[in-house]
């Protein structure tokens, strides 16, 4: 998933910012998306891209409450889905990159923590 607007991991998998019908930035800002509809599959690795449009979602969320989090939960219906998942984020700390990553890697952590306490009674 790219999560940087600038979408350098996006057009780095061949996707041209003019051939995306759906981006990441479409995802937070819509909830009614299907998360999973919008996957671009390709040959051994699929993606979420990123575009520009993500730099202006970011700005339209400012004081929405628990914004950072709308990605993230959105984003446990991938968890089944693949064993592996890459977060591209942007080098600077933004809410819909880094923040988000951040909460995606903890939601994921303590549902296995989670887990593994109910295991040991």
């Amino acid at each position: 998933m790219d999560l940087d607007p600038q979408a350098n991991a996006t057009q780095g998998m061949g996707v041209a910012l003019e051939d995306i019908r759906v981006s990441v930035a479409e995802l937070i800002r819509d909830r009614a998306l299907d998360t999973l509809s919008e996957i671009y599959e390709g040959n051994g690795l699929d993606l979420i891209p990123s575009s520009p449009l993500l730099a202006k979602v970011e700005r339209e969320m400012v004081g929405t409450t628990n914004s950072e989090l709308r990605l993230a939960q959105r984003l446990v219906k991938l968890y089944n889905l693949y064993s592996i998942i890459i977060l591209d984020t942007p080098p600077t700390l933004r809410p819909f990159g880094t923040l988000s990553a951040i909460s995606v890697m903890l939601l994921k952590s303590l549902k296995a923590l989670t887990r593994f306490l109910i295991t040991m009674g």
